[in-house]
């Protein structure tokens, strides 16, 4: 890849994953300020640099053996066979004790449990007719946790709004007994809050329901399934999500003055919450085994689509860089640790509850790599640390990876981060790391009925298996924890 147009591409990636590149301080690492360091270019550097042999083995074990595909044919098993994994479903559990006995398999150290309540939600008979000015059934995915409309559903005409300043604007008399749809999902700052806010402004005017346009950025059809939260018991009426090209369709309707009558039937019932399951494994460290390098992602997803995308690529690729560096006979310093975390779309339960049962311990964690923001072309990493220091030995372990073009860092908190499962480790003092790639498309698939494995790249996935089994080897290796800010 040309190297100024690589470059234009990291810079359109931050801003993506950053969602507000300048409120989020995120930009991409320049090494110069690492030569003022005399302990890091003495010491750590050349110590990192003495990895290149054995990263160089990764690359072509991967590559070039009959692990090249593996992690693709692995995962397209493993979602072929269970869907999606919704969070105190059947099928979650029976997904997480399939990869127990897989990782059993593999002979690592130790495979185990922590039990995780969660919240259950099961989708229910759910759909939209616009009735006026002619019949069209609309491309809808209800909100999880969402109230259900009346028993028979609800008619009503529809009022369309392109931002919270025009909602705002309007008065309840206008929203009153209206189904009003948001016709927007560019949102400065958190979507959750942006639909929070939005149901609410709606309840308060008397309207009925809310349908809220895909997040999903150009799909072909695919509204984007999410959950939703109310201020209270007032504000609870019934949430959608409505697909783009439809919401166009109201909206263009609308803007010429055409009154837009729509039927919706929405049913959802919410169980309260179940025990579900964290799913960990180990490769001990030899030299400090207290300390740990974790190598993480989410095993549950949405019931829409396969879930590969969001987040099994990042599990599979997780698992096996532990079984890789099994395979390849190498050992580190410091314990690697797999954790697959439960309840993660419906508010990171599984973090959450790992970090405030091993709050005691967590300092000896040296950083998380997680795993959640798509398995595209990977450049690189993110990274969370303030800590110069650190940031210039993550960016020395991605020279050894020159050989796939994976060499760049992006620092600060960005938005595949702080929307992570490694946020709750961040607010803890850990750095976070996760994957640098071409996730320009990402909300393309994840969260619809398009995150399928259809979506998924098997060199790419590839490549991306290199950069986080070659990372997490050598910052595991490493006679240094990384250091916190």
């Amino acid at each position: 890849m040309n190297q100024v147009f690589r470059k234009y591409c990291i810079l359109i990636i931050c801003f993506v994953i950053s969602n507000q590149c300048i409120g989020q301080q995120i930009r991409v690492f320049e090494s110069a300020k690492c030569n003022k360091d005399s302990y890091f270019v003495n010491v750590l550097k050349p110590e990192i640099q003495s990895k290149a042999p054995v990263v160089n083995r990764i690359i072509q074990f991967i590559l070039n053996s009959n692990e090249r595909n593996k992690t693709y044919e692995e995962l397209a098993e493993f979602v072929d066979t269970f869907g999606g994994r919704l969070s105190g479903s059947p099928a979650l559990e029976n997904s997480t004790d399939y990869l127990i006995a897989k990782l059993q398999n593999e002979n690592l150290d130790h495979v185990y449990t922590e039990d995780v309540l969660v919240p259950k939600w099961e989708r229910g008979t759910e759909w939209a007719q616009m009735v006026e000015p002619r019949a069209q059934r609309l491309g809808i995915l209800g909100m999880a946790g969402s109230a259900s409309t009346p028993k028979g559903g609800l008619k009503a005409e529809v009022l369309v709004c392109n931002s919270m300043e025009e909602l705002n604007d309007i008065s309840n008399d206008k929203i009153k007994d209206k189904i009003v749809l948001l016709n927007t999902n560019r949102v400065n700052g958190s979507y959750i809050k942006f639909k929070l806010d939005g149901t609410r402004m709606v309840a308060d005017g008397g309207g009925v329901a809310v349908m809220f346009r895909s997040y999903a950025k150009d799909t072909v059809y695919s509204p984007h399934a999410g959950i939703i939260r109310y201020y209270s018991k007032d504000t609870q009426i019934p949430v959608v999500s409505i697909a783009a090209e439809d919401s166009d369709l109201l909206h263009r309707l609308s803007k010429r003055g055409v009154k837009v009558m729509v039927n919706l039937h929405l049913e959802s019932t919410f169980y309260g919450m179940t025990r579900s399951r964290n799913l960990m494994a180990d490769l001990v460290g030899t030299q400090y085994p207290g300390e740990s390098v974790v190598v993480s992602a989410h095993l549950d997803s949405w019931d829409v689509g396969q879930g590969a995308i969001d987040d099994g690529a990042g599990v599979f690729i997780s698992w096996r860089a532990l079984s890789l560096i099994k395979k390849l006979g190498l050992k580190t310093k410091r314990t690697l640790k797999l954790i697959l975390f439960t309840g993660h779309e419906m508010g990171r339960f599984g973090s959450k509850a790992y970090v405030e049962k091993h709050s005691q311990n967590l300092q000896n964690t040296s950083v998380i790599l997680n795993s959640d923001y798509g398995t595209f072309r990977p450049f690189g990493l993110t990274l969370s640390a303030r800590n110069t220091r650190a940031q210039c030995i993550v960016y020395e372990v991605l020279q050894l990876l020159h050989k796939i073009n994976a060499t760049e860092l992006v620092v600060g908190k960005s938005y595949d981060l702080t929307q992570s499962d490694g946020n709750e480790f961040m607010r803890a003092g850990i750095p976070a790391s996760g994957l640098l790639n071409d996730n320009t498309k990402h909300w393309y698939y994840s969260h619809t009925n398009a995150d399928t494995m259809s979506a998924i790249n098997p060199y790419y996935l590839d490549l991306c298996s290199i950069v986080w089994t070659a990372a997490s080897y050598v910052l595991a290796d490493l006679t240094e924890m990384l250091p916190k800010d």
